[in-house]
């Protein structure tokens, strides 16, 4: 039964559409002859604006009153001229849009490089304030270290002295006692 009822919907919706495409052939069709006609009467009223009929003539029916087609053939010329103007203004937009989502992408791209660099930055401060604390620690090792110089050259100077001294001493003491012997 679930075959047939699969059947015959799969017929309907083939002929829908069949019938579908026809009414859709039918008023393409319908809109070309429309499209032709309209521009068969634009060329008559345009060749009849260059010589109009006598009032009098329209009056006796001899002559086919076509000023609502003027006004028709106006309308539809402004038709189309706000029609191209739309499309040229939806071009434009497209356009601006574009410019838009690419300035966008491209400032979403420096603003991420800029944070790139902020954080190298505060990471390179960072470097340089234990850098400089590191230095300051090695400036107060070299002054105590050039104050313990400065000591230890007093020191071996004062023990030179001492030294010198001892030598003249034992060398006056030698020299005393070379002479009592």
């Amino acid at each position: 039964m679930a075959v047939v009822a699969t059947s015959n919907r799969d017929s309907a919706l083939t002929f829908l559409r069949d019938e579908h495409q026809r009414t859709l052939t039918a008023l393409h069709a319908t809109i070309q002859q429309l499209k032709e006609q309209n521009a068969e009467l634009c060329l008559a009223l345009a060749l009849e604006k260059d010589n109009p009929p006598a009032p009098s003539a329209i009056a006796q029916g001899k002559i086919l009153d076509i000023s609502p087609l003027i006004s028709h053939c106006a309308v539809e010329a402004e038709l189309e001229k706000a029609r191209a103007e739309q499309d040229n203004l939806r071009l434009r937009l497209a356009t601006a849009e574009q410019e838009i989502s690419s300035t966008r992408t491209a400032v979403e791209e420096r603003d991420a490089r800029i944070a790139s660099l902020e954080a190298l930055i505060e990471q390179q401060q960072g470097r340089a304030e234990q850098l400089e604390v590191e230095l300051q620690s090695v400036r107060e090792t070299n002054n105590n270290n050039t104050t313990k110089i400065s000591e230890l050259t007093a020191m071996v100077a004062k023990k030179s002295s001492d030294v010198a001294a001892l030598a003249a001493q034992l060398h006056r003491a030698k020299q005393q006692q070379q002479q009592q012997q």
